[in-house]
């Protein structure tokens, strides 16, 4: 006779693998993106660089923004479901925020993170894509710090 708790343990594991495998089969196909950012010729490491599918859409919970987080060397790679796995074919607004620490207000206050106005627009298709370098430039970055914000 068949001990029914040992079946049961044989079915689990391939169970799970079969929901694993199928859900990550309804994920939209991304294409890996790269791109860059300097501030005064260095890089601005740490900046959060976030990607908002056109038409932009503030209000919709469900779009799925990629997101990068700026490395060491100036470079990103954005994430939509896994870490640096790109961005699903299509226009977006790309937008950046930078903080001195995770409390902190965004140093640039705010001047490109608005996605109704983009620091750009890129077209991520098929394939690798490599954006242009984003180079910024304006006051050392300890004296914007510095300064009180002015509500703008």
């Amino acid at each position: 006779m068949i001990d029914m708790r040992i079946v049961c343990l044989m079915l689990v594991p391939a169970l799970v693998a079969f929901g694993c495998s199928r859900a990550e089969q309804r994920l939209p196909t991304r294409h890996v993106v790269k791109g860059s950012v300097t501030y005064n010729g260095q890089p601005l490491q740490g900046a959060t660089v976030t990607f908002w599918p056109m038409p932009v859409d503030t209000h919709d919970w469900r779009a799925v923004r990629p997101i990068a987080i700026v490395d060491s060397d100036g470079t990103f790679a954005p994430n939509s479901y896994s870490e640096r796995d790109g961005a699903v074919p299509g226009d977006y607004a790309v937008t950046l925020i930078y903080r001195a620490s995770r409390a902190s207000p965004d140093v640039f206050r705010g001047r490109y993170a608005d996605p109704e106005k983009p620091l750009l627009t890129v077209i991520v298709g098929e394939g690798e894509n490599i954006l242009p370098p984003i180079k910024l430039e304006g006051p050392p970055l300890a004296r914007m710090q510095a300064e009180p914000d002015s509500g703008n």
